[in-house]
């Protein structure tokens, strides 16, 4: 126990046969066990409660993912809880909620940012945070705007948080490694203003704890561009490392969010522009569907392809990357080329591929050589592969032939089918964006990810 903390933290279940089987648990699904978790792990019983009721709240609700983290984050406002801040800021991140938001939360009341909805539930949890009662002025737009059970869902998040922000005060939870690349809560020792402890290579959002740079790299008679992202500061290496294929807008926010979050848990990130700078004009838009798949008909797979495995190559003449622990990482169209690059590869440890737009061309031509589902038999490595219940490009007899061709040529593998859920429901697209869905299917991925890449490895 180090001098700030008040309770042991058991890292480790110590022959605890109801621990470790928590444990167990927990590390199947966020591949790490929390601070949290491990300061509460001296009651297991209490520990084996807390997850009961906090994994629901998150995985079984019906309310609204992004409504709840937005209630989650001004609840850390409110108790001043870094802990809660940081461990939320991203999942707020990735449920849609936009970092204008997060920034005006503090002055939410004066803000035209948010929805009648989202002022509803943010003067609730005021209310409820502050005073610990509700008014019926209150709670009247509230009830208008959604039925009984997510009312319920949505005042046990704010309860349940403020129950974890006051036992992470009197406990002393500390911060945990990945929460370093995380803005800090505003007006605390964290706050992520620019103050000299940021990387940022030039047009990419700076971002506390990751370090960001760009190279050129060689690839036939041209160059491709990559970001590359690392945590900051360094932990001892070798580490292990992710070349991620963009989707098919190109290089966006959520593409830079999600290599910055897994640098963040310890992975050096190299992510190309397989559009060599020539994509669709603003990334950030996906409304045009027109325009987007307008470039993808005119990309070269069999050289965009090619992009993916230099920044491989890059990756494993990097010093700080172990060779043999490099996978990649892909959404949709980027997933296409992350899966063509894991089996035209022997080298490639790990393949997480989100909804891949193209498991079957439409027709094959030089720039689409083969059927990504034809190359399955020479693929070498562990995949996680990700679609929606509903996606088109992945359906149910589809789907069983990528089933049967992994099964026959013996290709260990992970499917998750999100309920419900159209084709990219991970990306920020209106109406078709679902956190709750991307949330489970993030976790599992990360889980997948840290289980077959392994942590970062110290030197003994």
């Amino acid at each position: 126990m180090t001098s700030g903390e008040r309770v042991r933290l058991r890292s480790t279940a110590d022959g605890d046969e109801r621990l470790a089987a928590l444990y167990a648990k927990v590390e199947g699904s966020v591949a790490m066990i929390p601070a949290m978790y491990q300061a509460l792990a001296n009651s297991p019983a209490i520990l084996d409660g807390w997850i009961g009721l906090g994994w629901s709240l998150r995985a079984d609700a019906a309310a609204d993912r992004g409504l709840c983290e937005l209630a989650i984050l001004r609840v850390a406002q409110l108790t001043r809880c870094e802990y809660v801040w940081r461990s939320h800021w991203r999942q707020a991140r990735r449920a849609g909620i936009g970092e204008d938001k997060i920034s005006a939360l503090g002055e939410w009341p004066d803000s035209d940012l948010y929805s009648p909805l989202e002022r509803a539930v943010l003067a609730l949890t005021d209310e409820l945070t502050q005073e610990a009662t509700v008014a019926e002025t209150t709670w009247a737009p509230v009830a208008d705007l959604v039925d009984d059970r997510q009312a319920v869902e949505i005042v046990m998040t704010i309860a349940w948080y403020c129950c974890v922000a006051r036992v992470a005060a009197s406990l002393v939870v500390p911060l945990e490694d990945h929460h370093a690349g995380v803005p800090g809560l505003p007006g605390s020792d964290g706050v992520a203003d620019t103050d000299g402890t940021q990387r940022g290579a030039q047009g990419v959002p700076g971002v506390q704890g990751v370090q960001v740079a760009t190279v050129s790299l060689p690839v036939g008679d041209g160059e491709v561009h990559a970001w590359i992202y690392r945590p900051e500061p360094m932990p001892a290496g070798p580490l292990p490392a992710l070349v991620m294929g963009a989707e098919a807008t190109g290089v966006n926010r959520f593409i830079h969010d999600t290599a910055a979050e897994l640098a963040a848990l310890g992975f050096v990130v190299a992510v190309p522009d397989y559009y060599r700078g020539e994509g669709p004009a603003n990334p950030e838009d996906y409304t045009d569907i027109a325009e987007i798949m307008q470039y993808v008909g005119g990309l070269d797979f069999r050289r965009a392809a090619y992009d993916l495995m230099a920044a491989l190559d890059h990756l494993k003449t990097d010093p700080a990357v172990d060779p043999a622990r490099i996978g990649v990482w892909g959404y949709c169209t980027g997933g296409t080329l992350a899966w063509l690059t894991a089996c035209l590869r022997r080298d490639v440890a790990a393949a997480i591929l989100f909804y891949p737009s193209q498991p079957v061309f439409d027709e094959l031509t030089d720039a689409r050589p083969a059927h990504p589902v034809d190359l399955l038999w020479n693929l070498d490595c562990p995949v996680f592969l990700v679609y929606g219940e509903k996606d088109p490009l992945m359906p149910p007899d589809r789907l069983e032939l990528v089933r049967s061709r992994f099964a026959r040529w013996g290709i260990e593998h992970a499917i998750h089918i999100a309920p419900g859920c159209d084709h990219s429901f991970g990306a920020p697209i209106p109406g078709r964006h679902d956190a709750a869905a991307y949330e489970q299917a993030w976790t599992e991925a990360v889980a997948f990810a840290t289980g077959r890449l392994g942590r970062v490895r110290t030197e003994d």
